[in-house]
């Protein structure tokens, strides 16, 4: 076998191997997004007080936004569980941190089959699962 054909052989292997890891990718994030847009529909709507907050690792910045990584606990009012704490952690536009300090109240999302997963109800901040372990 010639060299040039070895070669072209290997940059077509390559190529092939990179295609088909974008795709499997591509799929695998459609596939996230559904997961999580079903479990945001099946979650009880309804707010949250502010117990505490403490910075946590997962703060990132993309252009010109800066999220911060926030550890909270939350008295949530659920009306169908009652009043109970949870523990959550989430990414929190730096503009939006006076928003979230103890004693305010948020509206959020409560998983369904798992009422400890408390989503935030506001745009510029995010639930940090979905995001720093693509789930």
């Amino acid at each position: 076998m010639s060299t040039s054909l070895i070669v072209v052989t290997v940059i077509l292997l390559v190529l092939t191997v990179a295609a088909v890891f974008i795709y499997l990718v591509a799929t695998g994030r459609k596939k996230l997004e559904i997961l999580k847009k079903q479990t945001l529909d099946r979650a009880t709507r309804t707010e949250a007080e502010v117990l505490s907050i403490a910075e946590a690792e997962g703060g990132y910045e993309y252009g010109t936004t800066r999220k911060i990584g926030l550890r909270l606990k939350l008295n949530v009012r659920h009306p169908a569980r009652g009043t109970y704490e949870a523990s959550t952690h989430w990414l929190v536009s730096e503009i939006l941190i006076p928003q979230v300090q103890p004693a305010k109240i948020l509206p959020v999302l409560v998983n369904a089959d798992d009422p400890a997963r408390v989503y935030p109800n506001t745009d510029g901040i995010e639930f940090a699962d979905w995001i720093l372990k693509g789930i």
